[in-house]
């Protein structure tokens, strides 16, 4: 008996992901407009302390910072201030393993961070949102968006509910927030982290996920 190949999809470039998979890419999708439109987020002035303090750290270090330091020392500091968790129903995990398989395409991918229902054993469990990091840029081994849509799609197919998973890619301080719905793929505009205005816009997307969550 022939041993079965196993078809994969290289993640250099997202347009290889899109393209095989047939997936829809939208300008304007009403899940991501939505979202870019969340408003009345919060920032008390001790988180607007840190966040800014995070910022110009962000400033001064992003051509030094590997992935860990930017994770660490930025990332994980805009997450506590967006305080998007809440105990036994929304938590952020870093460094999770996904692995599926999608129209016969195998995936592995490590997701950078998740936030997700958490079992019991503090699992991530139904997730809701990925975020994807790289440093150095585009032109790399491993495309950051390419990761972040392919966890997204195994997300989407792992849940099985028919609801838009919601997800961010990011270089240094440039974000692009995504979401999924069915085979339709949506981008934002580019953030830019260290200018204070787009910082600000960041978190309340990130704290409007809670909102999202508890809807579905």
């Amino acid at each position: 008996m022939s041993k079965k190949i196993r078809k994969t999809i290289s993640l250099a470039d997202v347009a290889n992901v899109i393209d095989t998979l047939q997936l829809s890419v939208l300008q304007d999708g009403q899940y991501l407009r939505t979202w870019e439109q969340a408003a009345g987020g919060k920032i008390d002035s001790i988180q607007a302390t840190a966040l800014e303090k995070a910022r110009i750290s962000l400033e001064l270090n992003r051509s030094k910072w590997n992935e860990e330091e930017l994770k660490m020392k930025f990332i994980s500091v805009i997450m506590d201030v967006a305080q998007v968790e809440i105990p036994n129903k929304i938590e952020v995990f870093y460094e999770r393993p996904l692995q599926g398989t999608i129209q016969d395409y195998e995936f592995l991918v490590i997701c950078d961070c998740i936030i997700a229902t958490p079992t019991a054993g503090g699992r991530p469990k139904i997730p809701y949102f990925f975020l994807q990091e790289f440093k150095k840029g585009k032109g790399d081994k491993i495309d950051a968006e390419a990761q972040a849509l392919v966890a997204m799609l195994l997300a989407q197919q792992a849940n099985n509910d028919r609801k838009a998973i919601y997800g961010a890619w990011l270089i240094g301080e440039n974000w692009h927030f995504t979401t999924l719905f069915g085979n339709e793929y949506c981008t934002s505009r580019q953030y830019v982290a260290t200018n204070p205005e787009d910082l600000k816009k960041i978190v309340y997307m990130l704290q409007y996920l809670k909102t999202l969550i508890l809807s579905r």
